[in-house]
């Protein structure tokens, strides 16, 4: 996954990358922009479980990484933790 600049994101979760990464909030600032608990946001990106998005949340991830230029291009085609390629 590449950031704006197109230097590329490593990490175990592409979530994790995701969110620290491009987007710099919290967990629990992440959690609360898609309405779900800190404890899912957390246990997906030790690898537990895949996330999954309503449309709604996916929107609203999107507008965010938009406002960071990123598109839905620069992400990975996984977000399971331990997966970061395209």
């Amino acid at each position: 996954m590449l950031d704006p600049n197109g230097s590329k994101v490593e990490g175990n979760s592409p979530l994790k990358a995701i969110r620290e990464g491009l987007l710099k909030i919290s967990q629990q600032e992440f959690a609360s922009m898609i309405g779900i608990a800190v404890s899912t946001v957390s246990r997906w990106e030790r690898g537990n479980g895949t996330p999954v998005f309503t449309p709604g949340q996916f929107k609203l991830i999107m507008d965010k990484l938009s406002e960071k230029g990123v598109s839905i291009k620069d992400l990975p085609d996984d977000w399971s933790a331990g997966k970061t390629s395209k």
